[in-house]
């Protein structure tokens, strides 16, 4: 049995993390496996995780305050506002588009805190209300 790479803990994220001995190697290998599949692959430089702080502030202020305004319930206000902000459109299998929203738990600290901003304006184009910043923010966030 050859060895194909070896798993280490990553000193930025704190995980376990696949590094292969010969990476075009290891490519050639899972594309030869797959054949003529389909898949999806997704390449994201590692950053460092949003914080509890950031997403507490995601669902404690921004979602509420859409939430309030549409009368949705909080997953739906969160999924319409991922829609809009962080759609991901893929193929499936019978050709059709779908679109999907980004998951908000993948997103690294400065992902989350662009989505942040442009939230802000997004919820405050359509309710007419400020949507306080995270210093200002009050309630379940503090």
């Amino acid at each position: 049995m050859e060895v194909m790479g070896k798993f280490d803990l990553c000193e930025r994220c704190d995980k376990f993390c696949f590094e292969p001995e010969n990476k075009e190697f290891f490519l050639y290998r899972i594309f030869k496996k797959i054949g003529g599949s389909q898949v999806i692959t997704k390449i994201k430089e590692l950053g460092k995780k949003h914080s509890d702080r950031q997403r507490g502030y995601w669902f404690a202020v921004i979602v509420p305050m859409y939430m309030d305004y549409t009368g949705q319930s909080k997953d739906e206000a969160h999924r319409e506002i991922m829609l809009a902000l962080r759609p991901v459109e893929f193929h499936g299998k019978d050709d059709r588009i779908r679109v999907e929203p980004t998951s908000y738990s993948g997103l690294t600290t400065s992902e989350a805190e662009d989505l942040h901003a442009e939230a802000r304006s997004w919820v405050t184009e359509k309710i007419g209300r400020y949507v306080p910043l995270p210093n200002e923010a009050w309630g379940e966030y503090n």
